[in-house]
């Protein structure tokens, strides 16, 4: 069984650059704000913008524990390209990657799991830290 855990930018802070803003962990929680009806997520009992907020996926690559919206970067052996960047997705009730390519994201999903199988793999950054990695020629 794999921890549940959740990740999410502050939604208030005094630091204007969002991406310089530390991570929140912990458990997620919605709740409706009785004073303008929106719905406010919180983690860890502080709101965060929703936009941020991914979930644990069990997976772990070296110390750093892998979340959705996660950028990691893949050394394969003997295959050109060399390298390939995967954004970690939740799709259709599990934790996928797609290749980031120059056309964008590639049309085609692998089980997350499948990035075990390379023998160097690292996580680089994430989209909301660092939203250039999504473009081809940033690795």
């Amino acid at each position: 069984m794999r921890d549940i855990e959740f990740r999410g930018k502050p939604k208030h802070f005094t630091n204007h650059d969002k991406q310089k803003v530390e991570w929140v962990y912990g458990d997620l929680k919605h709740c409706v704000s009785t004073s303008d009806g929106q719905v406010v997520i919180w983690v860890n009992d502080r709101a965060v913008i929703p936009e941020t907020v991914g979930e644990y996926t069990g997976l772990t690559l070296g110390k750093t524990k892998v979340y959705e919206g996660d950028i990691i970067l893949c050394h394969s052996a003997g295959r050109k390209p060399d390298k390939y960047r995967y954004l970690v997705l939740w799709e259709d009730a599990g934790f996928f990657t797609r290749i980031i390519t120059p056309e964008g994201l590639s049309p085609g999903s692998w089980n997350l799991w499948e990035v075990k199988a390379y023998v160097n793999r690292k996580v680089i950054g994430n989209i909301h830290d660092n939203p250039e990695l999504l473009e081809a020629n940033n690795s």
